[in-house]
């Protein structure tokens, strides 16, 4: 019996439509374990049919990866419109969009979704994550700025209240809080147009009036 090489036994795992496209209707219903071989009709023979079947395969596989792409969900950042009703404001009557949020994802959840993306473990990301997390505090702490590729920078900037005099400015009594700050990362191609990190491609959209009814506008969410 011949020998089935590694690329002619993958014709028993395709599915019957690759079979039909390589001219071998009835392949897809063997097993290789009771498969009868190619007739041995020349090793260049053998080899132009096994080239064919995997040129079939990369096409499905391609098609099924348009069709992924065709049928993947737009992504939007949703709005809620707000009438300014203040009595003193010179836009009274006006309308405006607040972005609103229908829900938070948490470490989790991210480790979960990274995880069926790549080949690291869940549990490997949640400890890479959790250290990141650490590590950028003690650096921030020491007014440092961190820098993350692809994403961006952070820092620390604090609210103060102001002082007479130098001599009276102290960190205890005018220094009233610290927050981080964020600046996504931007790139400037050579037709001089800017791409900020997380915010390339972002699509807005009016919240559909049947949205989750617990989705937060940015005053609701403070």
């Amino acid at each position: 019996m011949v020998k089935l090489d590694i690329a002619v036994q993958k014709l028993y795992l395709c599915k019957r439509e690759r079979h039909e496209a390589a001219g071998n209707p009835k392949g897809w219903q063997e097993q290789p374990a009771t498969a009868q071989p190619l007739k041995d009709t020349g090793q260049h023979e053998r080899h132009t049919y096994t080239k064919k079947l995997l040129n079939v395969e990369k096409h499905t596989h391609k098609l099924l990866t348009i069709k992924k792409k065709k049928g993947k969900k737009t992504m939007s950042v949703f709005y809620k419109l707000y009438q300014d009703n203040r009595e003193t404001s010179a836009n009274k009557g006006k309308w405006y969009a607040r972005a609103v949020h229908t829900g938070t994802v948490t470490i989790d959840d991210l480790a979960d979704e990274m995880q069926a993306n790549c080949t690291v473990k869940r549990a490997d990301i949640v400890a890479v994550l959790s250290e990141l997390v650490e590590t950028m505090q003690k650096h921030l702490q020491m007014s440092h700025r961190v820098k993350l590729d692809r994403l961006g920078t952070f820092k620390i900037g604090m609210h103060t209240s102001p002082a007479d005099t130098v001599k009276d400015f102290t960190a205890s009594g005018n220094v009233k809080s610290v927050h981080v700050l964020f600046q996504p990362e931007t790139k400037i191609d050579k037709n001089k147009t800017r791409t900020r990190a997380l915010l390339t491609g972002c699509k807005v959209q009016e919240l559909p009036k049947n949205a989750v009814s617990d989705a937060l506008d940015d005053a609701e969410a403070v």
